[in-house]
């Protein structure tokens, strides 16, 4: 172990390898206080809406709600192995948004190497992709996803993922005012994107999962397997098999005898490795009294 004076440790303190040099270095907290309002290229951050680390690119993507317009704004971030996160200093403003419920939610293609925003505007529902060079986003396309009634906000945040098998993203959110809950499937490419029309396991206009305001949405996969979960009084997983830009769903499933729903952002995750047999997922999740819950399942 090699330590330099400057760095000053002491008993107490938490030390990383750096793998670039074959050091180690005192590693310092980062975020200050709790609740705290980060200012991020001259814009404070009063909500986060999604943040997400993207390993092809090794940068951080945030989605933060500010008190200036555009008030909803995308912005990456490199972290070095001390835990220090430098920011781009041009966080970019997405296009159409207005209002106090903008909510959101970022993935990453990596079939085209793209940035994909999904966010209510004027209660429109829009999809606005960007390219990467080091941390400057440069925006490609934009395009209208739903017109209408979108119900996106905190309490109903929505879920996007990218199934790199078909590469397709997929998209899970509250359609409308009325509580209908449904996926569409987003073909990227460099320059433009499409989007399907609603899919769901139940027919109708549209087609949907649940239609009573479902919280705590989540997606994820394996292979051509996608996998949603949402709450309503109790906790649910549904498996549809993707083929092209079509779901074909099976039967849902409840997990657990958690009762209640709480508004939240859900996090679904396929659980890969020797020590998981079969494809198991988990989830985590919000029910009443904002407790969190994990399950764990397998197809």
């Amino acid at each position: 172990i090699e330590l330099t004076t400057s760095e000053a440790v002491v008993e107490g303190d938490t030390l990383a390898m750096d793998f670039s040099t074959g050091k180690v270095k005192k590693v310092f907290r980062q975020g200050g206080s709790a609740n705290t309002q980060p200012t991020i290229g001259g814009h404070t951050s009063t909500n986060v809406y999604d943040l997400i680390y993207i390993p092809e690119i090794s940068k951080i993507a945030l989605m933060f709600y500010t008190s200036s317009a555009p008030r909803l704004r995308v912005v990456l971030g490199t972290q070095d192995v001390t835990g220090t996160i430098t920011w781009d200093s041009s966080p970019r403003g997405l296009p159409n948004v207005s209002g106090n419920y903008e909510a959101g939610c970022l993935a990453w293609d990596s079939n085209v190497n793209r940035l994909v925003a999904i966010h209510r505007g004027n209660d429109n529902l829009y999809s606005t992709t960007y390219s990467v060079s080091g941390t400057t986003l440069t925006q490609q396309s934009a395009v209208t996803v739903q017109s209408n009634n979108v119900n996106i906000q905190r309490s109903y945040a929505p879920a996007l993922h990218f199934n790199s098998t078909q590469n397709k993203m997929i998209l899970y959110y509250l359609h409308d005012n009325s509580g209908y809950l449904v996926a569409r499937v987003g073909t990227i490419s460099a320059s433009g994107q499409s989007w399907t029309s609603e899919q769901g396991p139940n027919s109708g206009s549209p087609s949907y999962f649940n239609n009573n305001y479902p919280q705590c949405l989540g997606v994820s996969s394996v292979g051509s397997t996608i996998v949603f979960g949402y709450n309503k009084s109790y906790y649910y997983a549904i498996a549809a098999t993707l083929s092209g830009t079509t779901l074909s769903f099976g039967s849902q499933t409840q997990l657990g005898n958690t009762t209640g729903n709480a508004p939240g952002r859900t996090y679904l995750h396929y659980l890969s490795g020797s020590t998981y047999s079969g494809n198991m997922f988990s989830l985590i999740g919000k029910a009443s009294g904002n407790y969190t819950h994990a399950f764990n399942f397998t197809l």
